[in-house]
């Protein structure tokens, strides 16, 4: 599919909320994980559908020493033509984390770092105006 960026892979982090009938996993984050050096930063958007396939991991199943950037609702965009995907900005991405490393004290490019990327299902949920928890329901 062209503009489809699929070289991550999709990890859906779930954590334990209590519902009408006991404690139900729900999903509340996902990290989209590339590789060592793997994104594709040169590009100005990174397309995702979000039916792709994903595994899902328990809340304290995260990965502490994989290099990692939170990405913020103003990265993230949709376009009307292709409504079942969305995209990450990368140049704004990118400029926080120019402004981020002005300010540290350590002369390292945290680009080389990040791994993989980390959106919020909240985030997700408001740009495209519809509840995702239905789709991402925990399976056994």
């Amino acid at each position: 599919m062209e503009g489809v960026d699929s070289s991550g892979i999709f990890y859906l982090h779930y954590k334990e909320r209590q519902g009408l009938d006991g404690l139900i996993l729900e999903p509340f984050r996902l990290a989209i994980h590339f590789g060592d050096k793997q994104i594709k930063w040169h590009k100005a958007f990174l397309y995702f559908p979000l039916d792709t396939p994903h595994k899902q991991l328990h809340v304290e199943d995260h990965y502490e020493d994989v290099g990692s950037i939170v990405i913020f609702l103003d990265e993230l965009y949709i376009d009307p033509i292709k409504p079942n995907q969305f995209s990450i900005y990368l140049p704004l991405v990118l400029a926080r984390i120019e402004k981020l490393a002005k300010g540290s004290k350590h002369t390292h490019n945290y680009i080389d770092e990040i791994e993989q990327f980390i959106v919020s299902l909240n985030d997700l949920e408001i740009l495209l105006k519809t509840n995702l928890r239905r789709i991402y329901e925990w399976r056994d």
